[in-house]
């Protein structure tokens, strides 16, 4: 997932927001080798849907290519009013 994976992400997230939606899911592809230690772009993603007043509600991960080193993440937002 790059910079402008994560912005797209969040500009749906405003949208969503904007449209009175009440539940905001977001699917991620992420090369897990380059995120050994830390995983700023997820931390970001999170970060930049909860900034467009949305809680994260639940996570789940799945692995699509351990030999590629690819995980999927959904994420599921609660509309939330800070």
């Amino acid at each position: 997932m790059n910079n402008s994976e994560v912005q797209q992400i969040v500009e749906d997230a405003r949208l969503a927001r904007a449209e009175g939606r009440m539940i905001f899911t977001a699917i991620a592809m992420i090369d897990f080798r380059k995120e050994a230690y830390t995983a700023w772009d997820i931390s970001e993603l999170i970060e930049g849907v909860e900034r467009q007043g949305w809680l994260l509600a639940h996570t789940s991960e799945m692995y699509v290519g351990i030999a590629t080193g690819h995980l999927r993440m959904t994420s599921v937002f609660r509309r939330h009013d800070w």
